[in-house]
């Protein structure tokens, strides 16, 4: 069978009518599975999705690869389709991937780490089409449904948050939830709660709250956990414990010490 250096193949990549050429003059042609392969493949598939060049993608998609290196370039070509233009490809795409790779990519060696990038592509990424990351997205909540611990999803919601959450949307938290193995749902509820609390990102800590969190509870409790809390945290405090409590059945049972955002209550 012929085989061709991925060095070789930029000009293909940018142009679907020389990579057609190229395949019916060479019937079979594989690329060389080396150190060239993985190092040009990321910059070759981001040049076929800017040129449209989907023959491409799905010829290097449907190379015979060990399941180590065909993980890797499914993580690629993943975080790729984000960048395509006509949504419907990408959706497809990324459909035809998980379900011919997916089983892979769970069973991997590091899949926690592996399911860290992926979740970076699909909910901290600024940079791709609007549709293409809402498929993505959509895809991963089926994908890595009860599969992950929380500090994967942790790990996300901590870069989020270091960038002031700017693409993280009000849905995703209940999206990432669902993604935490049953087991560990509340622990994973609890730390997001915590992160977006302490740093006073307050309308991320309601949802929190309308997703099960208890800021009245041992484990949430903010008076407890941050010892010498700024202004900022004493008014996210109290803007919380009384929202907590304006969704509550039994107000009548609850009253305010006072309102000097202590973030204080009693029963």
């Amino acid at each position: 069978m012929k085989t061709i250096n991925a060095g070789q193949l930029y000009d293909y990549a940018a142009d679907e009518v020389a990579l057609n050429s190229l395949l019916i003059e060479n019937p079979g042609l594989t690329i060389e599975n080396n150190t060239y392969f993985h190092r040009n493949m990321d910059n070759l598939l981001k040049s076929a999705m800017k040129a449209e060049n989907y023959d491409f993608i799905y010829w290097v998609k449907d190379h015979d690869l060990p399941d180590l290196n065909m993980v890797s370039l499914s993580q690629i070509i993943l975080n790729c389709t984000t960048k395509m233009t006509d949504p419907e490809q990408a959706a497809f795409l990324q459909d035809d991937i998980i379900k011919t790779h997916g089983d892979k990519i769970k069973q991997a060696a590091g899949f926690d780490n592996l399911s860290w990038g992926l979740l970076r592509s699909g909910f901290l990424n600024s940079s791709g089409n609007e549709k293409g990351i809402a498929s993505l997205k959509e895809a991963f909540s089926h994908f890595l449904k009860d599969a992950l611990i929380p500090a994967t999803i942790q790990t996300v919601i901590n870069e989020s948050v270091a960038k002031n959450n700017e693409t993280l949307f009000m849905s995703d938290l209940s999206t990432f939830i669902n993604m935490v193995k049953p087991e560990h749902k509340e622990e994973a509820r609890t730390l997001m709660f915590v992160t977006f609390a302490t740093n006073n990102q307050v309308e991320h800590a309601k949802e929190m709250i309308n997703l099960g969190v208890d800021p009245f509870a041992t484990r949430t409790n903010l008076n407890e956990l941050i010892e010498s809390p700024s202004d900022d945290q004493r008014a996210t405090i109290n803007t919380l414990e009384n929202y907590k409590f304006s969704l509550s059945d039994d107000k009548d049972d609850y009253h305010s010490e006072d309102n000097n955002t202590t973030g204080s209550f009693v029963l």
